[in-house]
This record gives structure tokens, C-alpha cells and sequence, in this order.
């Protein structure tokens, strides 16, 4: 009874622990048993869920790989809608359709129904081509099988011929080789009688290269013998060896123009100079004796009547009436040739004027044919019958060059001065020296400055010609008309003139 009445022990509070665990076991038990009931409702829906799930996975494989049987391609892995890699399927496809179709127009990749409607509508395009193509064949075949039949028609009558022509081209082949036969046995003949005739050819050239030798002997003797006599011809008659070309048949009063009787008939043109020598000269052009002056054509009035003017003279030895003209330069009816070699300075101004004097040649109606220029080359042909004179410049020494050019120039001068002569003695060609030529043509030193440039305008017939520089002896005449002169010409008819009478005591008329 006492122990009752001490309070609670540790035994009760024990028993109260046991109590309170006992009954939170039993909830946390109960609670669990629930939530394992919940989660097996939850598995069995679940597994249910999970059993459709599949079926839809295995149906979708299907599908996909029907999808792939039908696009043809059988890669394991599908692919992104944006796949490029070729290992899948929509990279395969879109690597496929991109290099047969490229891509669209605003970038994006094209799909396999725009692939699929795109070559749908090329093959429409290509069977309509196909179409036209057949019938433009069909049309071709046609006109060719047309041609065909025209052609052939055409041939036929060819084909017959040729083969006609065959045919005959065989028995003419055959009529040939008889021919050929028959001629080869004459040629067998000919070989025969051609070695004998070459034994007597070989013997007969034998003689004709005696002979040669022997005539080749006299031939050089012969050259030599022409050189010869040319030399001691040109010698004896240097100034025996021309004719004048006319005569002075006026002259004016003031002795400034006179007249010669040749004209337009003989192809005379103005610019020609003459030479004038003494009506009583033995012969004219060969020498200097005899010579009065130089008159230069300046109008051609008639068929045989010209007026010159008198471009040297002297007044001591005025030009008559009668006096004769001669130019080596102009001939009658024909143009003349020369030949030149040598130095030529016209007007010492140390520069060669040989183009001048060619060119002053040519427009006095003649030409120079053969000539070598200032660096010894020679131009033109041989001297030969056709050339007139050989006109010899000055020849100058190798050694007086100043360069080696210049003094290879002179020696190739030299060597052509020599062959030139020895041309012009076999043709009998006539050499003559420059200074003597440009006499004959009418150029004397002071006239001008030479026949290098164009020749100096002709003056009126009023006025003097007078060269620059100097002052003509024409212009040096006295102004005042001399005894026996008025008006133009000298001793004109119907004027008398005072204390002059003629040698036989006559009035001048």
C-alpha cells in the first residue's frame, strides 16, 4: 500500500514509451502500406502505359521503315530535319536532291515531294521536247528519204557513165601498155644508138675545148685591141667626136635672149641649158675651144623656134646670129644615159652633190643609169653602148680619208673607177671629166648654187640674169643702145642708124 502512494515510477513512463512507439509504428505502417498500395496502382498503370508505348514505338519503326524502303534509302539513323551529314537518311536525301536540284530559291532545303514535283514537271518538258523532237525527225527522215530518191535519180545517169568510163578507161589502159611496150623496145633501140653518138660527142667536145681555148685567146686579145684603139681614139679626137644639136637664129638688141631653131618638135623643154660655141668652131662638145657662153630655154614658142636666155657670156665675144648650141644632156627625140664615178662637189662647200647633179640630170630630160654613191657602192648596170659619156669626178686618195668607214669608201671607188673604165673602153663608151661635162651642160662657178638644188627661176626678158651674190656682166652693160641698135633687135629692119653702114657700104636693113 505504500508503494501506491509514492507517484509514478520509471516503469510508467516506460510503459507510456512502449504505448506512444507502438501506436507510431502502427500509423507509419499503415501510412506506408497505403502509399505501397498507391505506388503498385501507379506501376500497373505504368506497365499498362508502358505496354502502349511500345506498340506505338514498334508501329512508328514500322512506318519508318517503310518510309525507307519507298525512299530508298537504308541507313540506321533517321536524322535532325536540318541534317547534313550523308551517313543518315534525311542528310542522304538532302544531299541528293541539293546536287540534282540545288537548293531553292530563298535558300531553304528542298523538300522530296518539291524534288519529286520538280522532276515531274522536267519530264513533262522532256517528253513534250521528246515529242516535237520524234516528229521533227519524222519530218527529217522524210525529206532525206524525198532526197534520197532525187539524188539517186540524179546519179543514176553518172553511175552508168563512170562505169562506162571504166570500162573504157580499162581498154585504153591496155591499149596503153601495147603502146608502152612497143616504145620501150624503140627506147632499147635509141640507148643503143645515143651511147654511140656520146663517144662521138665526148670526141667533138674534146675539139670544141681546143677551139675554145684558141678563141678565148683571140677574144681577149681582141678586148685588149678594142681598149686600145678607144684609148688612142678618145685621144686622137677628144674634141672631134660631137655635133651641134642647132644654131642661134636671133638675137635681141641688148644681147640678154636669143632664139634657136628648136622647139616643141623636138621635144625641147623649157629649163634646158646649151652650150654656144663659134658658128666657125671645127667641131662642138669635144673640148672648150670655141666656147662662148651658156643660154638657158626659157619659152618654147614653135614647133622648131625656142627663146633662151643668156645665162653666161662675154661681151667681148658676144652670141650671133649662126652660132652653134650643143648639150650632151638632151638629145633629139630620145633621152640620153650617162655614167658616174667619182667625187662630186659643185659648189666646194666640202658635201657631195652627187644626187644633185642625178637629179639635175633627170630633169633636164636624161637620167643617170650607172653611178656609185658616197659610200662606194656602186648602182645601176654595166657601161655599156647605151650609156653616152662616162663622167669622171674627182678620185680621191684612201689616204686623205678621215674615218675608216670613208676610206673603205674610196677603195670600193677606186676599184669601180677601174672596171668602169675598162667597161666603157670595150663598148666605146666615151670618158670624160667632170669639169668638161658640167661646161658642156651650161654650169659655170657664180651662176648659183649649183645643180644640186632646183634650178633658179628664169627672168623676164627685161631684167639680166644675175647670180646671188654677184652681179651679172649683163647687168654691167651699158644702158644707152650702141650704135646700130633701135628698139628690140639689133639692126632692125626700116631703122637706119647713122654712120654705120655694112661691110659692102649698104644701109644695114
Amino acid at each position: 500500500m505504500s508503494m501506491s502512494h509514492r507517484g509514478p515510477t520509471a516503469l510508467h513512463f516506460t510503459a507510456i514509451a512502449l504505448t506512444i512507439g507502438t501506436l507510431l509504428l502502427l500509423s507509419v505502417s499503415f501510412l506506408f502500406y497505403r502509399e505501397s498500395q498507391e505506388m503498385r496502382g501507379a506501376a500497373v498503370r505504368a506497365e499498362a502505359e508502358q505496354e502502349k508505348l511500345v506498340d506505338q514505338v514498334r508501329d512508328l519503326d514500322d512506318r519508318i521503315g517503310v518510309l525507307k524502303d519507298v525512299l530508298g534509302y537504308g541507313h540506321a539513323e533517321v536524322g535532325q530535319i536540318d541534317e547534313i551529314d550523308a551517313s543518315t537518311v534525311v542528310g542522304a536525301a538532302r544531299t541528293d536532291i541539293s546536287r540534282v536540284l540545288g537548293r531553292s530559291a530563298g535558300g531553304e532545303p528542298v523538300s522530296a515531294r518539291e524534288a519529286l514535283a520538280r522532276l515531274g514537271r522536267e519530264r513533262d518538258n522532256l517528253l513534250i521536247e521528246r515529242d516535237a523532237l520524234v516528229d521533227s525527225k519524222s519530218t527529217a527522215l522524210a525529206n532525206y528519204r524525198a532526197m534520197e530518191r532525187v539524188w539517186k535519180a540524179i546519179l543514176k545517169p553518172e553511175k552508168e557513165a563512170r562505169l562506162t568510163a571504166e570500162k573504157s578507161l580499162v581498154a585504153t589502159l591496155r591499149e596503153r601498155e601495147e603502146v608502152l611496150a612497143e616504145k620501150e623496145l624503140e627506147i632499147d633501140a635509141l640507148r643503143e644508138e645515143t651511147s654511140d653518138q656520146r663517144d662521138q660527142i665526148a670526141e667533138l667536145q674534146k675539139v670544141l675545148e681546143e677551139k675554145d681555148k684558141v678563141l678565148v685567146q683571140k677574144s681577149a686579145l681582141h678586148r685588149s685591141t678594142v681598149r686600145r684603139l678607144n684609148r688612142n681614139l678618145q685621144k686622137r679626137d677628144s674634141h672631134r667626136f660631137e655635133k651641134s644639136d642647132g644654131k642661134i637664129t636671133l638675137v635681141d638688141d641688148a644681147g640678154r635672149l636669143v632664139w634657136v631653131n628648136l622647139g616643141a618638135a623636138d621635144k625641147l623643154r623649157a629649163g634646158i641649158r646649151f652650150s654656144v660655141f663659134d658658128r666657125d668652131a671645127e667641131r662642138v662638145g669635144g673640148s672648150r675651144k670655141g666656147l662662148k657662153g651658156v643660154v638657158e630655154v626659157v619659152r618654147v614658142t614653135g614647133p622648131h623656134r625656142s627663146q633662151a636666155r643668156v645665162v653666161d657670156g662675154n661681151r667681148l665675144d658676144p652670141l650671133l646670129k649662126g652660132d652653134l648650141v650643143f648639150s650632151p644632156i638632151w638629145s633629139v627625140g630620145h633621152a640620153e644615159h650617162f655614167a658616174l664615178v667619182g667625187l662630186v662637189d659643185l659648189n666646194d662647200d666640202g658635201r657631195s652633190d652627187i644626187e644633185g647633179f642625178r637629179r639635175y640630170v633627170q630633169e633636164s630630160g636624161s637620167r643617170v643609169s650607172v653611178w656609185v654613191d658616197d659610200a662606194g657602192e656602186r648602182n645601176g648596170g654595166t657601161v655599156d653602148m647605151r650609156v653616152k659619156y662616162l663622167v669622171v669626178g674627182r678620185t680621191p686618195s684612201p689616204d686623205s680619208a678621215r674615218s675608216d668607214s670613208q676610206r673603205v669608201a674610196y677603195n670600193r671607188l677606186i676599184g669601180h673607177l677601174t672596171a668602169m673604165r675598162e667597161e666603157a673602153y670595150d663598148h666605146g663608151v666615151r670618158v670624160i671629166r667632170l669639169n668638161d661635162f658640167l661646161a658642156y651642160i651650161g654650169y659655170r662657178a657664180g651662176l648659183g648654187v649649183g645643180v644640186s638644188v632646183t634650178r633658179e627661176p628664169a627672168p623676164s626678158a627685161d631684167k639680166p640674169t644675175a647670180g646671188p651674190g654677184r652681179t651679172s656682166r649683163l647687168k654691167r652693160s651699158p644702158r644707152a643702145n650702141p650704135d646700130g641698135v633701135n628698139g628690140r633687135f639689133r639692126k632692125a629692119r626700116g631703122v637706119k642708124s647713122p654712120g654705120k653702114t655694112s661691110p659692102n657700104g649698104k644701109s644695114p636693113q
